[in-house]
């Protein structure tokens, strides 16, 4: 618990650029077909929706970046 707190204090700490890389070597896309989607896209609507605390038949996505 204490180093969450120690991560949150860093102002320039971003949790999806720390995980992302983690992700690919636990999960890594291997078969998509056109490379549209990746981990880091589905991080963010995995937070998104989960913040936005609606039914998965009423969330419309979010932007890719």
């Amino acid at each position: 618990m204490k180093t969450l707190k120690q991560l949150r204090k860093l102002k320039n700490f971003n949790i999806i650029d720390f995980a992302v890389p983690i992700i690919d070597l636990i999960c890594p896309i291997k078969y998509s077909p056109n490379g549209l989607y990746d981990n880091k896209y589905f991080l963010i609507c995995l937070i998104d929706f989960i913040k936005m605390g609606v039914s998965w038949n009423t969330y419309r996505g979010t932007i890719k970046s």
